[in-house]
């Protein structure tokens, strides 16, 4: 596969579903998804997208549970020509609302116990009602180069927050480059820890779907405990997976690292 004629990573992604529809994309826990299963469930999100009115090039609230679903609605987000805002569950109510109004996000996709202000009640959508359900794209346009694909807030820590808009352009850059570099192919399995609301999140959701790749979305539960994680590397014999150093001196130390399958960490 040449990815350099591509405009975005979505038309890589597109091409796995075409050559491989029945590999497992994305997988967390007892649930999977094919490519095929998770083109068709983008597509139903980028359907309802469209059918709300939901404007193109704007930017879509994204505050979910670590599940398959997650990929799904945010691809199908990408796909409808908006760009998609993470937000972490775990926010405080007060950082939530600040990056929403902000981003002057219309439409939110939620399906855990977060509180958002009143006036954004009508744009919450439960995914799971859209998902398996039967919506239908009028529109087959798919985003160029220029059009946004995600947006990322930075900590805040040396003040207000900073919201950062990437298109697709800038998206496809990262990932060619990355399997380029680090010889991804559809035989890896690549680890989904960082949370979405950061940008590392970014090339560990994306990278292996661009590639054909498998993605294991680490459950919430297991996301800061060592020994879960080291468990999910053996058992979903992830090759590539990304820590920060004192995660790592944590799994290190745990002293069963040398039966890890990880070919990159």
């Amino acid at each position: 596969m040449s990815h350099h004629t591509y405009d975005s990573i979505i038309d890589m992604i597109l091409y796995h579903v075409g050559v491989s529809p029945d590999r497992v994309a994305v997988k967390s826990g007892e649930q999977r998804l094919t490519y095929r299963q998770l083109n068709e469930q983008a597509e139903r999100v980028a359907a309802y997208l469209e059918q709300k009115g939901a404007t193109s090039h704007g930017i879509i609230a994204v505050a979910m549970d670590r599940t398959v679903q997650l990929v799904a609605v945010c691809l199908g987000i990408m796909k409808h020509g908006s760009a998609y805002l993470p937000i972490d569950i775990g926010y405080p109510e007060e950082r939530v609302q600040s990056l929403l109004n902000s981003a002057k996000v219309e439409h939110i996709f939620c399906d855990a116990p977060v509180s958002f202000p009143q006036r954004f009640s009508d744009g919450i959508v439960n995914p799971q009602n859209i998902i398996y359900n039967s919506y239908q794209r009028k529109s087959t346009n798919l985003p160029n180069k220029d059009t946004p694909a995600y947006c990322i807030y930075t900590s805040g820590s040396t003040g207000e927050p900073k919201g950062v808009l990437i298109n697709h352009g800038g998206l496809l850059n990262h990932t060619q480059w990355f399997i380029d570099e680090f010889g991804v192919t559809d035989a890896d399995i690549i680890l989904q820890r960082t949370s979405v609301a950061f940008d590392a999140s970014v090339w560990e959701l994306w990278t292996g779907l661009a590639a054909g790749a498998c993605t294991v979305i680490l459950p919430e539960a297991y996301a800061k405990h060592p020994l879960g994680i080291l468990l999910t590397l053996q058992q979903e014999h992830i090759s590539i997976a990304q820590f920060v150093a004192t995660l790592l001196r944590a799994l290190l130390r745990l002293n069963r690292f040398e039966h890890i399958p990880c070919r990159l960490v």
